[in-house]
């Protein structure tokens, strides 16, 4: 979706500008002709500002993807989990170090419960 951080920023145009709220549920793919693997340059203008569009000119298509997909970029595999998730907060976005507790903590995410306890 549009409103997705998928700029080559990482930016959402969406997080910057809240006229393009309206577009957020839009996709990607509407602002991509399909046919030649490009971005609809024509459409870009009409719809969005001179810095959002060159934002959008400025990431590059791959023209051999077929199909889109959501990625999580703190795993390997690309899969959300709640153990990557945190450590994820805890490595790159918090500063938790005072409350590091020394242990095997890769033991109880390993552990195997039901999804409801």
């Amino acid at each position: 979706m549009l409103g997705a951080p998928w700029l080559k920023s990482g930016l959402s145009f969406a997080d910057y500008n809240p006229i393009f709220a309206s577009l957020a549920h839009a996709t990607v793919k509407d602002i991509i002709d399909q046919h030649h693997k490009v971005w609809n340059d024509s459409l870009i203008y009409n719809l969005f500002d001179h810095n959002t569009v060159q934002m959008i000119l400025n990431t590059p298509l791959q023209p051999l993807v077929t199909q889109d997909k959501l990625i999580w970029k703190a795993e390997n595999n690309g899969m959300y989990s709640v153990s990557s998730a945190c450590r994820l907060c805890v490595t790159e976005i918090a500063n938790n170090s005072h409350l590091y507790l020394p242990g095997r903590w890769n033991l109880i995410w390993k552990l195997k419960f039901p999804l409801k306890i």
